[in-house]
């Protein structure tokens, strides 16, 4: 059952989404930097390469390239290497360009700024009330 308020909360569709991505690429609009990785202590290396798999057995062909990245391990109190990704994408609240850096298979929204992350959640919890919690 779809919440009644969810036409109040504008949220772009993938349609939309892919019409301001090619719309913002075409005029040249400079993105946003959105880092994905849930730490905010971490260093970005661009230019050097890290390979990772996330399939275990792996195979020789279930590798993969990625940028490192350090991150800060709280608990253990050392740097950990990983690999980032970083794509470009609109922000699906208020279609600003992003680019989005992140962990492969962590991160399946990405907005540009607070604000767009509450209103994104708020009509998340409109659009499924009922249905995420039975």
């Amino acid at each position: 059952m779809v919440g009644k308020d969810v036409e109040r909360l504008k949220v772009l569709s993938l349609e939309e989404r892919g019409k301001l991505l090619r719309e913002a690429l075409e005029r040249g609009d400079k993105p946003i930097e959105v880092n994905c990785f849930g730490n905010r202590r971490y260093k970005l290396f661009p230019n050097k390469r890290i390979t990772l798999t996330t399939i275990y057995p792996a195979r020789p062909e279930d590798f993969r390239e990625y940028k490192l990245i350090l991150l800060w391990n709280e608990k253990l109190k050392t740097w950990e290497a990983w690999g980032y990704i970083e794509y470009l994408d609109v922000c699906p609240v208020c279609g600003k360009l992003m680019l989005v850096r992140a962990l492969p298979g962590t991160t399946w929204i990405a907005c540009c700024s607070e604000d767009c992350y509450k209103k994104w959640f708020e009509w998340y919890e409109k659009a499924f009330e009922g249905v995420l919690r039975e």
